[in-house]
């Protein structure tokens, strides 16, 4: 799971996720906004566009951490998985690296629910099946 860790681009919304936000992502394939004119990102421009820099975006919103996964390479026969980081102690424990990285960012800590959602896009380290780009921290910050 090292593709989860490294530099990432960091994305902070002050509302939380439903479960409908989550399974739209877990189904971006499908365009769930298309018959709604009061959302944005209809279009599947979005969320999709954060594919250009990382294959495993992940984000925590609520109580729950999200891990996204859409070629299934780190989670088999998964897209993406939602846990309970505050009933789940096992996951906290076995998992600290990655939740590491999310502590301090924007008030983030797992004690708590957290009010918002933080995303975080690591940049991708090697080439994939979505692109064959890489990138380092030098080539985001030439897009600023």
């Amino acid at each position: 799971m090292a593709s989860w860790q490294g530099p990432a681009i960091w994305i902070y919304n002050d509302a939380m996720f439903n479960e409908h936000d989550f399974n739209s992502l877990l189904n971006i394939h499908e365009g769930g906004k298309r018959d709604d004119s009061t959302k944005i990102g209809k279009f599947g421009i979005g969320f999709n566009s954060c594919f250009h820099f990382t294959d495993v975006p992940s984000f925590v919103s609520g109580e729950y951490i999200s891990f996204l996964d859409p070629h299934e390479k780190f989670l088999p026969k998964q897209r993406g998985i939602q846990i309970n980081f505050l009933e789940d102690e096992n996951f906290r424990k076995l998992f600290n690296d990655q939740l590491a990285s999310y502590i301090g960012i924007e008030g983030c800590g797992f004690d708590k629910k957290y009010e918002g959602t933080l995303f975080r896009l690591p940049l991708r380290i090697h080439q994939s099946e979505i692109c064959d780009e890489i990138f380092n921290t030098s080539d985001v910050l030439k897009f600023l």
